[in-house]
């Protein structure tokens, strides 16, 4: 258990949950939405594509049920930990002025912008490997090369820019809300929680390596994890603002999380 003078009231001990869940939905309804699309666009063209089409979007649509699901299965197990950490396993519990939230709030969104270009960009690429096989072997599309490549490269311009744009839409839908919060920070021996998201100090393929502070106002954490990839590793910084006035606290963290 924490030390007792490392722990403020807390004014709502109630049930937090993570926003991760709702994404799990968000991925498994995209997925089916591309498995459909993928069998729908295939059904319209000639058989070589039809093959690639329905080949490409089942294969999108696997990949992210698969991937929803393991979300759901870590989800369940990262509410567990928040649930504990909201019961009094934690070495502080942080909110926030409006303003210093709404300001770190608005920065942490506008760092996302790219995201929408990045997907959709790399959505462009199999339409394009798609348009040059087909072209290569005389299947066209109307017995023309442009129109085979403005179908298929503009095709998937346009799926990835739909992806791109749920995933903005959601991201945005999530910067509305936390607009409307004053900000729930807890630090604990097992991870941290912030508004919503989780990130424990070690789990599969991920880990945390370091612990820095930028100073402000308002000074910020920065947390550094470790994340392995099929080829090598990168890292993540996840920044957490310190309340004005309880700069004092995070020293305090910083020896319990090196005791631990």
């Amino acid at each position: 258990m924490p030390d007792s003078h490392m722990k403020p009231l807390i004014p709502d001990t109630g049930h937090r949950p993570l926003r991760m869940m709702a994404w799990c939905k968000g991925v498994a309804l995209a997925s089916m939405v591309a498995i459909a699309l993928g069998i729908a666009i295939g059904a319209l063209l000639p058989e070589k594509a039809q093959i690639a089409a329905i080949v490409l979007g089942s294969s999108l649509g696997g990949v992210g049920l698969l991937i929803g699901l393991f979300m759901w299965l870590f989800g369940i197990r990262w509410q567990k930990a928040v649930n504990q950490m909201v019961a009094g396993d934690y070495y502080v519990y942080w909110t926030y002025e409006q303003q210093q939230w709404h300001d770190f709030v608005t920065k942490e969104y506008r760092k996302r912008w790219w995201v929408f270009w990045v997907i959709a960009g790399c959505t462009m690429i199999p339409g394009i490997t798609i348009a040059a096989a087909t072209s290569s072997d005389g299947d066209t599309i109307a017995g023309s090369i442009a129109l085979t490549w403005l179908v298929w490269a503009g095709g998937f311009l346009l799926l990835g820019a739909g992806i791109g744009q749920f995933f903005m839409v959601m991201a945005r839908r999530k910067y509305e809300q936390l607009l409307q919060e004053t900000g729930d920070v807890f630090i604990g021996p097992k991870g941290f929680y912030i508004s919503g998201d989780y990130w424990p100090w070690s789990t599969f393929g991920q880990k945390l390596e370091a612990m820095r502070t930028e100073p402000g106002p308002p000074m910020e954490i920065v947390f550094t994890f470790r994340i392995q990839q099929k080829h090598g590793s990168t890292t993540k910084d996840v920044h957490v603002p310190v309340p004005t006035g309880r700069e004092h606290e995070w020293e305090m963290v910083m020896r319990k999380l090196g005791e631990d």
